[in-house]
């Protein structure tokens, strides 16, 4: 499927970039078109000064795209089918350039020790590690929210989902936005590559605050869960 852009055009403001790869699963999981259109027009209602320019299908053919964008939104699939992963040169160029980004869900895994791990390191602050990480559906319980810009008028609150956690992040520069304590349920799979590992189970059983969300730097963020966080 060719990537193409839709481009919806408020006053002169910030330019976002809506990277959405192809969708994935069954219907209702993994839309990515339809999360990044969902988000995008979300972003315009709020700001209606800024401009979206949404990518379907993957990496856009033409990256002069890019050009004067202030943040880039990547929501797909991850691992060896992530978009970034035969982009590297030029996302690369776009971070050191100060580029913005956020990466949501499935889209934080990438292979490990990989050129593309590094890009995310350097993107975000981390990512979902296999054998290391896990993805097992839980009910969060958020009662306890620090007092940071990104949480400003959110209310401590708990929902079940695929809260990803055990991330591997960079070891120093990480703000905790959502912490909570892990149920034992979540170890109950097999150890694997997203599933369980000896290390985590560790973490679980000794009750650690596991990180859903953090915020590495002043202008990147991390979203290791379905829900979405926007600043």
């Amino acid at each position: 499927m060719q990537a193409h852009p839709a481009i919806a055009t408020g006053a002169p403001g910030a330019k976002i970039i809506f990277l959405a790869g192809l969708d994935s699963h069954l219907p209702g999981a993994h839309e990515h078109k339809a999360g990044s259109e969902l988000l995008s027009s979300a972003l315009r209602k709020r700001q209606p000064s800024f401009e979206t320019v949404s990518v379907y299908g993957g990496w856009p053919a033409d990256e002069t795209l890019f050009d004067g964008a202030d943040a880039v939104v990547m929501y797909c699939d991850g691992g060896g089918s992530h978009l970034i992963n035969d982009h590297l040169e030029t996302f690369n160029r776009l971070i050191n350039e100060g580029m913005g980004i956020v990466a949501l869900h499935y889209c934080v895994e990438v292979a490990k020790d990989s050129p593309s791990a590094t890009s995310m390191f350097n993107a975000i602050g981390g990512y979902f590690e296999t054998g290391w990480s896990v993805n097992p559906q839980w009910t969060a319980n958020y009662t306890d929210l620090p007092n940071h810009p990104i949480t400003r008028g959110v209310r401590p609150f708990s929902m079940e989902d695929e809260w990803y956690f055990n991330m591997r992040f960079v070891d120093r520069g990480i703000t905790p936005i959502l912490s909570a304590i892990a149920p034992q349920t979540t170890m109950a799979r097999w150890n694997g590559p997203h599933s369980g590992n000896d290390a985590v189970r560790q973490l679980v059983a000794d009750g650690i605050p596991q990180g859903a969300a953090r915020r590495p730097s002043q202008d990147h963020f991390i979203v290791e869960v379905t829900p979405y966080i926007c600043r």
